[in-house]
């Protein structure tokens, strides 16, 4: 049974894209607070990317949110929206009282689970969208999403930025909380008609769509595609930081400004997925973000990284609505939550990884010689999308 909103499209969209604007601002804590927060505390950057890798790790976990949401279909997506969002408000709440200099395992392991609260939500999300939206409009529905977890982020990142160099960065962790509580609430104003039963063959179920050839390769192309994103991501403040020599306040604002290129890359994508289909935009995105990657070698001045990390995320955001939506359109939507999250599981296993590892490549070999590695490793992804079979 399909669950009815009983609203307009235009305000169905709002849901999704509000929802997003959750988890945008747990990313922009993560990426660009968090880690600024620790070097002023004088965590070493291995650490701090270690810290940060284990506070992505639920996204590599998806699977049991979502298998969750899938058992107790019943009783609908809204409710586990809602406890999601309050599960990562509430443990923000909690670390903005923890140092991380002493306490820096209660610091990561309720960050963990703020960001596997923030998880849940987005699991019970996707899965309200596959059982209501048409598989025609699932790119921009993905934009839609996209858009709202970026401007979470970019203008999450100065805005924290801001009140962390003015007032401290704890209380940038408790307003964050609060706002992110507050969005939860939302679904309430939302009509929802819960399921008639429960799904008994999950597993089964899940077995038979993991053995699908198709399935298995734009699993393992989402694996590899999002692994330079999630290098690059784990260390840009730091560059910034430590290369560049910007504030906080001048890294949040670069991210605020980059939406200029983000939210347009994240629309173009999912617009050209629609109409042109998910494989030729992928190919179209992917080839130039291999090149500017590599270019990042030659940044010296705080415009050069501006345009070219710009350049970057249009693609990015692109490449990401269009795997979205091409994941989406192979889910069965009688297991929407648990076939969904657990491919998303393995996608994001490998943008998590390479995050958490990111800060000892950096030790290890520089931040040129990553720059170089991250823009290659999209090769792999390119080979494994001439074998997917896909409209």
């Amino acid at each position: 049974m399909k669950i009815d909103l009983s609203i307009n499209k235009n305000f169905r969209y709002l849901l999704f894209c509000s929802l997003y604007l959750c988890e945008g601002l747990y990313i922009a804590l993560i990426i660009i607070i968090i880690p600024l927060f620790l070097l002023e505390n004088d965590i070493s950057i291995p650490i701090i990317t270690l810290v940060i890798g284990i506070s992505w790790s639920p996204w590599a976990l998806k699977f049991i949110s979502g298998g969750i949401s899938d058992y107790f279909i019943k009783i609908g997506r809204k409710k586990f929206v809602i406890i999601g969002g309050i599960i990562g408000a509430i443990c923000l709440l909690i670390i903005s009282f923890i140092n991380p200099t002493s306490y820096i395992i209660l610091f990561t392991l309720f960050l963990f689970i703020g960001h596997f609260g923030i998880v849940f939500l987005d699991v019970s999300i996707d899965a309200w969208a596959i059982e209501t939206i048409l598989k025609e409009e699932l790119g921009r529905v993905n934009a839609a999403m996209n858009i709202g977890q970026i401007v979470g982020i970019s203008l999450g990142a100065p805005l924290l930025a801001l009140v962390s160099q003015n007032i401290s960065f704890d209380f940038a962790f408790l307003i964050t909380g609060l706002i992110i509580f507050l969005i939860s609430l939302f679904p309430f104003a939302f009509q929802e008609i819960e399921h008639e039963k429960k799904i008994t063959r999950i597993p089964g179920m899940l077995l038979d769509e993991i053995k699908r050839r198709k399935t298995q390769l734009v699993t393992i192309f989402g694996f590899f595609v999002f692994i330079s994103p999630g290098i690059l991501t784990s260390i840009s403040a730091i560059f910034g930081s430590t290369i560049l020599d910007l504030s906080t306040m001048e890294i949040g604002l670069i991210g605020a400004a980059l939406l200029i290129f983000i939210i347009p890359g994240s629309w173009v994508g999912g617009y050209l997925a629609d109409k042109y289909g998910r494989k030729k935009t992928l190919y179209i995105l992917i080839v130039p973000a291999l090149f500017l990657t590599i270019l990042l070698i030659f940044i010296d001045s705080v415009l050069d990284f501006f345009i070219l990390a710009g350049l970057i995320n249009f693609l990015w955001n692109g490449i990401r609505a269009a795997n979205d939506s091409m994941l989406m359109e192979i889910t069965n939507e009688k297991i929407a939550a648990t076939e969904f999250s657990v491919i998303n599981s393995f996608v994001n296993a490998g943008q998590v990884g390479a995050g958490a590892i990111a800060g000892s490549m950096v030790a290890f070999m520089g931040f040129d010689n990553v720059f170089i590695l991250s823009g290659v490793i999209f090769i792999l992804p390119l080979f494994i999308l001439h074998f997917i079979k896909i409209k």
